[in-house]
């Protein structure tokens, strides 16, 4: 068998660079957002009595049928750094919540300050209804920059969710 050319060798480094660097700076990141993390693994550990499952998923430590989800998650799943706890019927949610996950890497302590002004924007606004969100409660709210983008929701002249 032939020795791969240059080229080929070249990329298989490259490529090894870069996912080296991806898990460097996903580990970076869960340590960056580990006190959202410390807040969620407490919370879901309290669940576990009541008839939480534990499980591992979507970039985090999940917690599925959290009792109290269903009447203080309006939308079904709350994330809290790499931790997500489910009401009974939100898995479906996942992959939204994934993406909070990696929000919280991103911006570490300042994700749960940055999802109280979130939602507070998206609460004044919600009298006006086309500052709404189909689905959600007024938490959700278009103004709610944690939980959508303005160009996706239909905010912009001309542009429909």
């Amino acid at each position: 068998m032939a020795e791969p050319g240059p080229v080929v060798a070249k990329s298989a480094r490259g490529i090894a660079i870069v996912t080296a660097a991806v898990v460097l700076l996903d580990g970076l990141g869960k340590i960056w957002n580990l006190p959202n993390t410390i807040l969620g693994l407490s919370l879901g550990v309290l669940t576990l009595p009541f008839g939480g499952r534990l499980g591992f998923g979507h970039n985090a430590v999940e917690f599925m049928e959290c009792p109290l989800m269903d009447r203080f998650a309006p939308c079904g799943a709350i994330t809290l750094g790499n931790v997500i706890l489910y009401g009974r019927h939100a898995y479906g949610l996942a992959e939204h919540e994934r993406v909070h996950t990696l929000q919280g890497q991103f911006i570490g302590p300042a994700y749960l300050p940055l999802n109280v002004i979130g939602m507070a924007l998206s609460l004044l606004s919600w009298p006006v209804k086309r500052l709404r969100r189909p689905g959600c409660g007024p938490f959700h709210g278009r103004l709610n920059f944690m939980e959508g983008h303005p160009a996706k929701d239909g905010l912009y002249p001309g542009r429909r969710p």
